[in-house]
């Protein structure tokens, strides 16, 4: 697991004598520690116990496009599988893991990369509420007078009860600044901006901005793909416009969209100002027309 900077130069250093690695996980962690390993020329397996890969957060065409990614590295993917255990060879280091259908797979390095889970054990002996995380409000006050929690660990808890734990650098930015004006004094509360988040899936550009999640009721979803599955857009939107979109391949800018999606323009009115959102280098392809025209079509 990498924790710290003295990991990644442990892992760096061991990695130099070392044959196969697997990666049990997914996720973004995942696959950029799979590239590491790759381009060091490692043979690299990803376990994932999902059926496909990070299909917990993307949906199923963005996550068949990972998939598609990673084979085509020369990277090995197997789905729907868990760890048992890992064994070690006649040096105690490691010799080999075993997946949960007994199948024994030899390698010398294993990254674990299952994502984020605060760390609440600190608290054990106290007063102060926990459940996946610690518990606050949007002050960031847990149930015990002057004690206080943000970040990674704080799980925000609103006037209806519903909870999340916001795990990235720039939400834990924001909730410093507004944590520090309260404790100066000043009446605030936090109040999330539009998400986003960016990754890169080996040569694969992925951005999210709003709400994209598997379909549920209320929301609606449009979905272009280009043959070769390495570009897409995924447009999601209900009765008070668009609320979310996925872009695979294409860079599009930040503050246009959070603009789209902070006064809710309606789904008609983002594809005809589209060609607005696109960020990419002057010579690149660009795809407006073809995903406008699939995608006001469906919409019809």
């Amino acid at each position: 697991g990498l924790y710290s900077l003295q990991d990644l130069e442990l892992l760096e250093e061991n990695i130099k004598h070392s044959g196969n690695a697997i990666i049990v996980g997914g996720g973004l962690i995942g696959i950029e520690l799979g590239e590491m390993l790759h381009a060091r020329g490692k043979h690299v397996t990803f376990l994932i116990r999902e059926s496909s890969y990070w299909n917990n957060i993307l949906t199923e065409e963005e996550s068949q496009m990972i998939n598609g990614v990673i084979r085509d590295e020369g990277i090995e993917l197997i789905l729907s599988t868990n760890l048992k255990a890992i064994t070690k060879n006649t040096k105690h280091r490691v010799g080999a893991i075993v997946t949960e259908f007994d199948e024994e797979m030899p390698c010398s390095v294993v990254g674990l990369t299952p994502g984020v889970s605060p760390q609440t054990s600190l608290l054990e002996d106290t007063n102060i509420a926990t459940t996946r995380g610690i518990k606050v409000d949007y002050t960031f006050q847990t149930n015990i007078e002057n004690v206080y929690a943000l970040g990674d660990c704080a799980e925000l808890v609103d006037e209806k009860g519903e909870s999340k734990i916001e795990q990235l650098w720039y939400t834990g930015r924001r909730q410093g600044e507004v944590l520090g004006r309260i404790l100066s004094g000043e009446n605030a509360k936090y109040e999330p901006e539009v998400f986003f988040n960016s990754a890169k899936f080996f040569d694969l550009e992925y951005q999210t901005y709003g709400l994209v999640r598997h379909p549920v009721e209320g929301e609606k979803h449009v979905f272009w793909q280009d043959a070769k599955r390495r570009h897409a857009l995924r447009l999601v939107y209900s009765e008070r416009g668009v609320i979310g979109v996925n872009v695979m391949g294409i860079r599009h800018r930040h503050r246009v969209w959070e603009k789209w999606l902070q006064e809710e323009w309606e789904p008609l009115d983002v594809l005809k100002n589209l060609a607005e959102a696109n960020f990419d280098p002057e010579f690149f392809h660009k795809y407006e027309n073809q995903i406008v025209g699939s995608l006001q079509d469906q919409l019809r």
